[in-house]
């Protein structure tokens, strides 16, 4: 085994967090970590049909304008209410069982007692807090919109001359460039069974504005 080779692989992955072997498992070459990845994968997706024309009750929209490209979901993932209802089912059973209720009803409480109460229930909070956020995303998904070379999902941007590959992992869509991997969580965008769909038109967006 090359060890100057795995140490090399141990160190990129580590301060880069950019996997060191391509999707196909291949070693990847200096060269190749330089290619957009609109360039790389230009003439072998079919963009014919590309940008879809949206109809009402169509899980995704992709609108064209001066400015950019928008891909808005029109879909929900309302599975994630099963892990978010047992959340808060085990949060508000120990809440219940425990009696910690009674800690805010402490008669002339000093902020000792107060603290207290709120770090000992912090599970509940933290809980109803999560439901709150993961519901909130669920009915208000974030747009993706590229322009003027940046592709931007909520806080992130990113150029698109910058992404390098663009990889399909089940419940994410991962962006891979020079300096760090970008990830967007998909079953906030959409229902699971139109992940890859989802992701497929994610990456069409990218190579019809990087081709442009």
């Amino acid at each position: 085994m090359d060890y100057s080779v795995g140490l090399f692989s141990l160190l990129w992955y580590t301060s880069t967090s950019i996997p060191l072997r391509n999707r196909e498992g291949i070693l990847r070459q200096t060269s190749e970590l330089d290619l957009p990845y609109h360039e790389v994968m230009k003439g072998k997706v079919e963009m014919d049909d590309f940008p879809p024309r949206y109809r009402v009750g169509d899980p995704f929209e992709i609108s064209l304008d001066r400015q950019g490209l928008s891909f808005k979901s029109h879909d929900r993932s309302y599975l994630l209410f099963i892990p978010v209802g047992f959340l808060l089912f085990i949060s508000i059973s120990f809440f219940l069982a425990t009696a910690s209720y009674e800690l805010f009803t402490i008669a002339n409480p000093d902020w000792i007692s107060i603290v207290f109460a709120i770090l000992f229930n912090s599970h509940l909070f933290f809980a109803v807090s999560f439901s709150l956020y993961v519901t909130y995303r669920i009915y208000v998904p974030k747009t993706l919109r590229i322009e003027k070379g940046i592709m931007t999902y909520g806080f992130m941007k990113i150029p698109v001359s910058q992404i390098e590959e663009v990889n399909f992992e089940k419940v994410y869509i991962k962006f891979v460039t020079d300096e760090k991997v970008y990830k967007i969580f998909l079953p906030f965008l959409c229902h699971i069974k139109n992940a890859k769909l989802c992701s497929d038109l994610i990456q069409k967006s990218i190579l019809y504005f990087g081709i442009r």
